[in-house]
């Protein structure tokens, strides 16, 4: 028996004992994150029973006089005391959950939100481009809605389904659509005469000094010129690979005059040409024709001006005459005068030889945000215009049998001007002489050349000195005699053994014949015995001119295309991509290594050729809906996909949910694939869902509100549970579902969250593989999945459903709609103007790209939710990364290594993304809370707090200046500022929009929280 301590009676009947303490009082002040709701604990309710025991109430007890832990009635209080502990701890849980800003459980928080109408978002699927490849000679191919490509998952990561979305026309020819990325340059014949050089493709081409090139314009001009290589130099290049050729001067370039009396006549043999092949001209041209003919051709070859002077003042009449020959008699006159004019000028310098065209400078800035192309409306005035692809297409509508042959023969059908186009161009391999050439001349014999006639043409048969099996028939050669050059064509090649002069030996025997422009110049060489001194030119190969490239990158509202494509539409999605030129270093250099891509929409179609260059054919060139975001170097890297199609993350799968029992109400049914699919859409709730739930092969409709549907409804509800697993509920009040045996059919897709949002380039197995694709692709990565909604997701959006009410009326209410937005995580709305801009942030700061699914369907919504008349943008935010550098003085009673972890996790948890709202400071006071929360902290001492915005990243000058300001800190800010939306002026006086800031703490980066330990604590 023990006594009391007080009176030292008996403690069971003194009444000074424990007194009854329970329920305890309960107060919770307002904001608080866990409410008290527990009347007693254990010491509580053992003290008040005891207490009990003692009262006048219960007389029946006056008898039990211990107190002793050891007694069994106090053993048996001891027993309750600790189940009414239980039961009050859960009651606080309970308690707790009942409450929107206490409760812990998803469940919860759920159900407390769908009292006030707001269903937690269930997440959005991916969304990304896919580019199919063809194979070269398959046909085209219909893709259809539905056909399934899978990523390659990289480490830690699963393989992820998607699926067109729409059907797609692809043609092997729009694999990869070829871009016209410069031009070739079209050499004139004056231009032959004069230019300094060339610029040929191919670093590799041989073509050293001596040897002849030959330019060929027979068709056009009837006429070739031979230039001499003085040097070459090969330029090899990550974007070109070419060979710079000097060529030696002729007389026609020493000065100004020359070179014009070259262009004019380059311009009377033109026209000597086109009178001679004129409609009514004569067999058997006039005397003087003939006679100024030939003093052109032989002027072009070796440039004595002086005799085609002398000439052509003998020749000309006196009147000029009528007919065909009078345009050549005027062009001749003038080439008089000019020549009597040019005699005495002085010389001056050389030309300089051409060089290959350098890719300019150009300025951009590497966070320029593309608008979203849109398609404009269409008309049949606009899309028959002239140069578009509708009308050739029409007419392969009318005329079938053009189908197949007409795109061929317009592609390949020069259009522009040609008045002296380059046929071809050859480099002649060998310098040979005749055979037996130093051998000593007999006093008389029969001459080591024979000369027939050949169809009108002068025929000549040569030997040359040795064998050279690489002369072909048909091809150039160039006979050389002193300083004159003379073109040739190879009649006939073969090898024959020859004896000349007393040598006999193998050799290669030539047929050559003269075109007719040269006939008098072969058969004067001929006669005056000139062969001896004879070299020839010949094994002619054909060289390719290097394409000048463009005096900038790609970039603008239009891609010129270097073929003709055929069925290219408005309204189709392309893919560009490559090495970008539009991010400078500190000297204004483009960086290399920097590459994009983005996707672009195509609004028209234009069929049309360069009136400046000649010869040029019908290309296509396409149109944009918006200029393109970067600027790309021409190169390979360079693509343009033209077999692109949209698709969202998910598969398809079909199943039976079960067999109908009309005598049930609300009946559930379970899909047996998780997660289900929901895509973005302009609705108020962001997405719409892939199921189709059949009951006897009639649609049934899902509704979110089954209690207000009318009597015999076919409608049904879908519920998800925590762990993401769907239920299909049938109710009472609407239709039941009929009886019958498995006659509800579901088909959906599964799939959705961030983990949809793969890599460019990961998207590249075919699930679903139709005839004649080869391959798939997706040269942009994947944006726009996000995951359902978090606890804190639903906590912080509950209240919004009750905001904006599906409708936007002031700032907030767009605010308001976008962040309860299925797939975001953020949002701000700023009057800047006269807009609202709209900034965004992903669910746990997902990437939300501008032409992904999610951005346009929300940018749709509140366009069509909010006032028609109001012009709202909808940007991404600006991130600015958080710097916090603190030593900590630590108890030594405390380990660091166990500490540490835990200040990091406050603070990471503190300044997370969930945590922060867009365009809100973070302040200093809210580190050293959050420091000084964690047990075993003395004291925290901040001295650094700062922070990094995205445009100190893009801009390195900027960057570097930054990080030269945070090293220099020596007191840390009182708070980091994160602005609102604004319009914000460059140095050139342009403004461009800039989309509100987001301050938190990167987790990824852990260089940007540095915590040390105190040495005097340690």
């Amino acid at each position: 028996m023990s006594c009391c301590a007080s009176c030292g009676q008996h403690a069971c009947a003194c009444g000074c004992g424990p007194r009854a303490g329970t329920p305890l009082p309960l107060y919770n002040r307002p904001g608080l994150v866990a409410i008290d709701y527990r009347v007693g604990r254990w010491g509580d309710f053992r003290a008040t029973m005891q207490a009990q025991l003692s009262s006048a109430a219960l007389p029946a007890l006056g008898g039990l006089r211990t107190r002793e832990d050891d007694d069994a009635s106090i053993a048996l209080l001891d027993a309750w005391a600790m189940t009414v502990d239980v039961l009050s701890f859960y009651q606080e849980r309970i308690a707790n959950e009942g409450y929107l800003r206490t409760a812990t459980e998803r469940l919860s928080l759920a159900e407390l939100a769908r009292l006030v109408g707001y269903e937690p978002r269930p997440g959005v699927a991916a969304s990304v481009h896919l580019a199919y490849t063809l194979d070269d000679k398959a046909e085209p191919v219909r893709i259809l809605a539905g056909s399934r490509a899978q990523s390659v998952p990289g480490p830690g990561e699963k393989m992820q389904s998607f699926e067109t979305s729409d059907e797609l026309l692809a043609r092997p020819e729009w694999n990869r659509l070829q871009v016209r990325s410069g031009r070739i340059e079209q050499i004139a014949p004056a231009d032959a005469l004069l230019r300094g050089g060339l610029v040929l493709a191919g670093a590799a081409t041989r073509l050293g000094p001596g040897e002849r090139v030959l330019f060929d314009y027979t068709r056009s001009a009837g006429l070739q010129i031979v230039r001499t290589v003085a040097s070459a130099e090969s330029d090899f290049a990550p974007t070109h690979d070419r060979l710079n050729v000097r060529l030696q001067p002729t007389a026609f370039a020493r000065n100004a005059a020359m070179r014009a009396v070259a262009a004019q006549l380059v311009a009377t043999g033109a026209a000597a040409h086109d009178a001679l092949k004129a409609p009514g001209a004569p067999a058997t041209p006039p005397a003087w024709v003939r006679e100024v003919v030939v003093a052109l051709r032989s002027a072009l070859l070796d440039a004595d001006v002086g005799e085609l002077f002398v000439r052509l003042d003998r020749n000309l009449p006196d009147a000029p005459p009528a007919g065909v020959f009078h345009s050549l008699f005027v062009a001749a006159a003038k080439l008089h005068d000019m020549i009597a004019d040019a005699t005495d000028a002085p010389d001056d310098a050389d030309p300089p030889p051409p060089t290959a065209s350098a890719i300019t400078d150009v300025i951009g800035v590497l966070d320029h945000r593309a608008v979203v192309p849109r398609l404009p409306a269409l008309s049949p005035v606009t899309l028959l215009a002239a140069g578009g692809d509708a009308v050739p297409q029409l007419m392969s509508r009318f005329a079938p049998r053009l189908r197949d042959v007409l795109y061929p023969a317009w592609r390949n059908l020069p259009v522009s001007a040609t008045a002296a186009t380059l046929d071809g161009l050859y480099a002649l391999r060998i310098a040979a002489p005749l055979f037996a050439y130093n051998a000593p001349q007999p006093p008389a014999g029969p001459g080591i050349v024979a000369l027939a006639a050949t169809q009108g043409s002068p025929r000549a048969v040569i030997h040359l000195d040795n064998v050279y099996s690489g002369v072909l028939a048909g091809s150039w050669a160039v006979a050389q005699v002193d300083t004159r050059s003379i073109p040739l064509r190879v009649e006939a090649a073969k090898t024959v053994t020859y004896s000349e002069r007393g040598v006999t030996a193998a050799t290669t025997q030539l047929a050559l014949v003269a075109p007719d422009a040269y006939s008098g110049a072969l058969v004067r060489t001929a006669q005056a015995q000139q062969f001896d001194r004879m070299l020839v030119f010949a094994q002619g190969e054909r060289l390719q001119l290097a394409r000048t490239p463009s005096a900038t990158p790609l970039a603008g509202a239009s891609i010129e295309l270097d073929e003709l494509y055929d069925g290219l539409k408005p309204g189709r999605w392309i893919i560009v991509g490559g090495e970008r030129r539009d991010v400078l270093d500190l000297d204004g250099k483009p960086v290399p290594g920097i590459h994009g891509g983005e996707l672009a929409l195509v609004v028209g179609v234009a069929q049309a050729h360069d009136p400046a260059v000649p010869g040029d054919y019908t290309h296509t060139t396409l149109q944009l809906a918006q200029s393109l975001r970067y600027a790309y170097a021409y190169d390979d890297e360079l693509a343009v996909y033209g077999n692109v199609a949209r698709a969202t993350h998910g598969e398809t799968r079909g199943e039976v949910l079960g067999s109908g029992d009309a005598r049930k109400p609300i009946q559930r049914f379970a899909l047996k694939q998780a997660p289900l699919t929901y895509v973005a859409a302009a609705t108020p709730q962001g997405v719409a869902t892939t199921l189709e739930v059949r009951v006897n092969d009639v649609r049934w409709h899902e509704t979110a509100q089954p209690a207000f549907a009318a009597p015999g409804e076919r409608v049904y509800s879908v519920r998800q549970d925590d762990e993401g697993n769907s239920t299909v509920i049938f109710g009472s009040r609407a239709a039941r579902v009929p009886s019958g045996s498995e006659n509800l059919r579901a088909a959906y897709r599964s799939g959705i969250g961030r983990d949809g949002n793969v890599k460019a380039g990961q998207v590249s197995l075919l699930a679903s593989k139709p005839s004649g694709v080869r391959d798939v692709v997706n040269p942009l990565r994947a944006s726009g999945g996000a995951d359902r909604d978090g606890i804190e997701a639903i906590r912080r959006n509950a209240p919004i459903a009750v905001m904006a009410l599906d409708r936007l009326v002031s700032l907030p209410d767009y605010a308001d709609f976008a962040r309860a937005f299925a797939g975001i995580g953020q949002a701000a709305a700023d009057r800047v103007g006269d807009r609202v801009v709209v900034t965004i942030a992903g669910g746990d700061d997902a990437p939300i790209d501008e032409d992904s699914d999610l951005y346009q369907a929300l940018a749709t919504a509140l366009r069509r939710y909010g006032d028609p008349q109001l012009r709202v943008e909808v940007v991404s935010r600006e991130l600015v990364a958080l710097v916090v550098g603190a030593n900590i003085a630590l108890d030594p009673d405390y380990d660091w290594k166990v500490v540490q972890p835990q200040l990091r996790a406050a603070l990471l948890h503190r300044f997370a993304f969930e945590r922060r709202a867009l365009g809100r400071r973070a302040y200093l006071s809210e580190v050293v809370a959050e420091l000084q929360r964690v047990r075993g902290v003395v004291y925290a001492d901040v001295d650094l707090f700062d922070g990094i915005d995205e445009l100190d990243l893009r801009d390195p000058q900027r960057l570097q200046q930054r990080l030269a300001a945070l090293a220099a800190a020596d007191q840390p800010h009182a708070f980091v500022a994160a602005r609102h939306a604004r319009d914000e002026s460059a140095a050139d006086g342009s403004r461009s929009l800039r989309p509100a800031q987001l301050a938190y703490l990167v987790p990824s980066v852990a260089e940007t929280l540095v915590l040390n330990l105190l040495p005097s604590a340690r």
